[in-house]
């Protein structure tokens, strides 16, 4: 028979429940309280912490705005060199010998690590006695040390890279502006 799986939680103080997770009969994932805030087409984002959530371009989750550097800017895309590289998969994977072009986070993060992603947290597994003789896997998850580089952000290397197109069509425009 046909279902879905219903993840439904009751808010401090109310008395009924509300929907927050559904997975369908068809497999597709659904989080209404991810849609709420956001306009439709927003990626989805899973933090090194396991939280789920739409990322947002509006001004309304943001604070602390500044103008991007373009010397910042201009320098990042100087320094920045994509590469050829396979992805490291299980033998076997047919897309083990794909090539693709891409940067290398730790590359990108040695430049400037405001353009990088980090993983602030760890997953540890315990072993825990339930009963004399009888123990279970626990997961938990711990704050890291130190963040670990885990990605570009491409919002941050959109941003310098539009940055620089601003500042080069400036200087043309000054140039051109020249008797």
């Amino acid at each position: 028979m046909p279902g879905a799986l219903l993840f439904n939680l009751t808010a401090d103080g109310a008395s009924s429940f509300t929907e927050r997770l559904r997975i369908s009969n068809n497999g597709v994932l659904t989080s209404q309280s991810s849609y709420d805030n956001t306009v439709s087409g927003s990626a989805l984002e899973v933090t090194s912490a396991g939280v789920i959530g739409r990322t947002s371009s509006s001004i309304r989750g943001k604070t602390g705005l500044e103008e991007m550097d373009a010397e910042v800017a201009l320098k990042a895309v100087k320094s920045v060199r994509a590469k050829l590289f396979r992805r490291a998969q299980p033998a076997g994977d047919l897309e083990a010998n794909w090539s693709q072009y891409g940067f290398i986070a730790e590359d990108i993060a040695a430049i400037d690590p405001r353009f990088a992603r980090y993983a602030l947290y760890r997953e540890e597994i315990d072993a825990v006695e339930v009963e004399p003789g009888r123990t279970e896997s626990r997961r938990r998850v711990v704050k890291r040390d130190e963040p670990l580089v885990q990605d570009i952000d491409r919002d941050a290397i959109l941003a310098a890279a539009w940055t620089v197109v601003g500042h080069l069509v400036g200087r043309v425009e000054a140039l051109e502006a020249k008797p």
